[in-house]
């Protein structure tokens, strides 16, 4: 299932997973979508999950109940141009289970990671390059992409770049930060995204 939103990944963990895995399996297999608008969702979560999600519109796309962890794997797509951050924390507070979060969306340069101990979620980093607008590229343009072919686009530290960009002095965050200035303006049909996972329950 492919759907237009922001992506949610949530790992639950807790003596109730099985309980919450059973009703959003549920969704998943006949309606897909977690809406008050709904004929029937509503009446599958519980009362005070459904307030916190308000009008918000989300999907089911993947799920994954793990029993001998008590682990439960749900990918939601949220329809809205921000997370419903309250529903998710809702629906953990309800079942009494920890929740670990993350949220990706480069439209709305949104980067979410709440495991704080990388336990489940490594990522620190985001990169993406998009280039095929570009006929002619660079060396260094060459070597974007090469990270972006070998290592995806999650990183748990700025090795990658830091060995395959030696020659352009890369070292630190600000210095990708900068480099994703000069390539914007400098190739203006050139793409590129990267970003800090931040962890949005912290207090700042």
């Amino acid at each position: 299932m492919s759907m237009i939103g922001i992506s949610v990944e949530c790992i639950f963990k807790g003596e109730r997973t099985e309980e919450l895995s059973s009703i959003i399996k549920t969704i998943y297999r006949t309606e897909s979508t977690i809406s008050n608008s709904d004929v029937y969702v509503p009446y599958m979560l519980p009362t005070s999950i459904m307030n916190a999600l308000e009008s918000a519109v989300i999907y089911v796309d993947d799920v994954e109940y793990i029993d001998n962890e008590k682990i439960l794997y749900v990918k939601f797509i949220d329809t809205g141009t921000k997370p419903k951050l309250s529903f998710y924390l809702e629906m953990a507070k309800f079942y009494n289970l920890k929740l670990y979060l993350s949220v990706v969306s480069e439209e709305d340069e949104i980067f979410f990671n709440t495991d704080e101990e990388r336990e489940y979620f490594p990522e620190k980093y985001y990169f993406n390059i998009y280039t095929d607008s570009i006929s002619y590229p660079t060396t260094l343009i060459k070597k974007l992409r090469e990270i972006s072919r070998k290592y995806g686009v999650y990183f748990e530290n700025l090795e990658p770049f830091q060995e395959t960009l030696k020659e352009y002095s890369i070292e630190t965050k600000e210095d990708i930060y900068s480099l994703q200035s000069y390539l914007q303006n400098a190739y203006p049909s050139l793409t590129m995204f990267f970003s800090c996972f931040v962890n949005p329950l912290l207090k700042k």
